[in-house]
């Protein structure tokens, strides 16, 4: 099975208003296990690089006016590495790395034929982590965090470790999506069982599959907080 991995590190959270400044794509070969093509590069913004953003990447605007490419040139090789695959993996894809690449499908005025999505974040038998921490609970460091190449590389490596057609079949299930109801002060318990902060919502949140938010809102619930389901 050929997967397209791919990661993007943008200039903030927005997908309609923000922009993409690297792209990350590796082509893997499941039965291989290997990587069989990459590439990794600075995309042009017309969208300022914030010095957070530059803080978390490494990732200036003035390398990007030197080293980038231009958005059209960009998008071209995204849409023939996809054309390689019918499966795209992405660690929380469906609520980030999708939603760009769609933003600039209609930017480019073009489009890309559809491919299934898989995600690590969601798909994995024991999902909703930062790629971090399972690069540390599989044993191993991503020496470059935050960068898009280096990402999709970790992500692969950790997808390597189960069964890509069992991952496959599970991310096919629909997704449901919970949110913990917790104070400033409670926080630190819904962190504790995986749910991610989301700083457009401002609230807690965290993906499972249809069938497990039974159990997870009872498992909540003896952990002290209480959870409802919001999609």
């Amino acid at each position: 099975m050929i997967i397209l991995g791919l990661d993007w590190e943008t200039t903030g959270l927005n997908p309609e208003t923000d922009r993409i400044i690297e792209v990350g794509l590796v082509l893997w070969d499941s039965d291989l296990r290997a990587p069989v093509r990459f590439s990794g590069f600075l995309v042009q913004s017309e969208v300022e690089v914030s010095s957070e953003v530059s803080k978390k990447t490494g990732i200036t605007h003035a390398m990007l006016k030197r080293f980038g490419l231009k958005p059209s040139e960009a998008f071209g090789i995204v849409g023939e590495y996809m054309s390689c695959s019918k499966i795209v993996c992405a660690h929380n894809g469906n609520e980030f790395d999708k939603l760009f690449w769609h933003e600039w499908m209609k930017r480019e005025r073009k489009r890309v034929p559809d491919k299934f999505w898989l995600d690590t974040y969601s798909d994995l038998p024991a999902p909703n982590a930062r790629l971090t921490y399972m690069a540390a609970d599989a044993g191993f460091v991503n020496p470059f965090p935050h960068r898009a190449l280096t990402d999709v590389l970790t992500m692969l490596r950790i997808l390597d470790g189960h069964d890509a057609n069992k991952v496959y079949e599970r991310a096919k299930l629909p997704n449901v999506v919970l949110q913990a109801v917790v104070s400033y002060e409670r926080n630190a318990l819904a962190k504790a069982r995986g749910y991610r902060w989301n700083p457009e919502l401002r609230k807690w949140r965290k993906i499972l599959k249809e069938g497990e938010a039974k159990k997870e809102i009872s498992e909540a619930e003896k952990a002290g907080f209480e959870v409802v389901v919001v999609k």
